[in-house]
C-alpha cells in the first residue's frame, strides 16, 4: 500500500484515540476505522474485503500511534488483589482466569493489547467520590504507585511515558507507551501543591470532576432534572486551570463536569484544545 505523510500537529503525527471521548493530547484525531458488515456475508468475497481493509489499518496503526485515552484495570488490581501485584498475571489470557473472566468492567491483558495495536494507554488513578475529604489524595497517589509498578514488572513490552515525543519513541520499539490520568478533581484535595506534585509523579491529565461535586467545580449530576448547581460551574478555584497550563500539562479531561463547567472552562483555557 503506497503510504503519505501524515499531518503533523505540535510535533507529534496523528493519532487515533478509542473509547474515551476526550483526547488529551495536542494532537489531531484520525479516522481509521475498519468496516465490514460479517453476518451479511459469507462468500469469499466479502471475507477477502474485510481482510483487505483490516490489512489497511494494520498498516496505518504500524505507523500512527492508536491512543486509549482511560483504562480503569488498576482500579479492578485494586479491588481485585488490594494492588498485590505478584498475584496478577497481566501477561497471561484474563477471560480465563477468575475474577477477571466475570467481571463486566476487565477488558484489558497485555495479549489484547497487543493484538489490538494499542501504541499508548493512558491508565487511570481513580479515587471514589466517598473518599473525597477523607483519603482521596492518599488513594491516588497509590493508585499512580500501582500503576509505575506494573510497568516496570513488564519492561520489554511496557514504557512509562509523560510526552508526545515519548509516545512516538516508545511507538517505533514496539512497546506500549503507559501515561497516568488522574479521574477526579477530588483527588487533589483542593490544593494546588498535590497537583503539583501529581504531575511530578507522571499524571498528565486531571478529570475535573468525577460523579460528585467538589467545592470548586460542579459534576454532570447538576444537569439532570429537578437536580440544582452546588457553586453554579467553577469557583474562583478554577485557577487551577492556570496552574495546569503552567506546567504545561495537557487539556483537563472534560468527560464528566456539569455542562456549564465545559464551555467555562474552554473559553479559560489558552493552550490546547480537546
Amino acid at each position: 500500500m503506497k503510504s503519505r505523510k501524515l499531518p503533523k500537529v505540535c510535533g507529534l503525527n496523528c493519532l487515533t484515540l478509542v473509547y474515551f471521548p476526550v483526547l488529551v493530547l495536542p494532537i489531531l484525531k484520525c479516522t481509521v476505522v475498519a468496516t465490514a458488515n460479517a453476518s451479511s456475508s459469507g462468500s469469499s468475497g466479502g471475507n477477502s474485503d474485510f481482510d483487505y481493509r483490516m490489512q489497511r489499518v494494520r498498516n496505518v496503526l504500524k505507523e500512527v500511534p492508536l491512543i486509549d485515552g482511560h483504562n480503569d484495570l488498576p482500579w479492578n488490581i485494586r479491588k481485585f488483589l488490594k494492588n498485590q501485584l505478584k498475584d496478577f498475571h497481566f501477561g497471561g489470557d484474563l477471560r480465563e482466569l477468575a475474577p477477571w473472566s466475570s467481571s463486566a468492567w476487565s477488558h484489558t491483558d497485555l495479549r489484547r493489547l497487543k493484538e489490538g495495536m494499542v501504541s499508548a494507554q493512558f491508565w487511570s488513578a481513580y479515587a471514589p467520590c466517598s473518599s473525597q475529604h477523607l483519603d482521596a489524595v492518599q488513594l491516588t497517589l497509590e493508585q499512580i504507585d500501582l500503576i509505575r509498578r506494573l510497568v516496570q514488572l513488564y519492561p520489554h513490552h511496557m514504557a512509562l511515558v509523560t510526552t508526545a515525543a515519548g509516545i512516538e519513541q516508545t511507538h517505533r520499539t514496539g512497546k506500549i507507551a503507559s501515561l497516568i490520568g488522574v479521574e477526579g478533581g477530588h483527588a487533589i484535595g483542593t490544593s494546588l501543591s498535590v497537583l503539583r506534585m501529581f504531575y511530578q509523579l507522571g499524571a498528565r491529565y486531571l478529570t475535573l470532576t468525577h460523579t460528585c461535586n467538589t467545592p470548586w467545580a460542579d459534576c454532570c449530576k447538576v444537569d439532570e432534572p429537578g437536580k440544582y448547581p452546588h457553586i453554579g460551574g467553577l469557583s474562583q478555584f478554577g485557577k487551577v486551570r492556570d496552574q495546569m497550563e503552567l506546567l504545561r500539562v495537557p487539556p483537563i479531561d472534560q468527560s464528566i463536569p456539569a455542562e456549564d463547567i465545559m464551555g467555562r472552562s474552554y473559553c479559560r483555557y489558552q493552550g490546547p484544545r480537546t
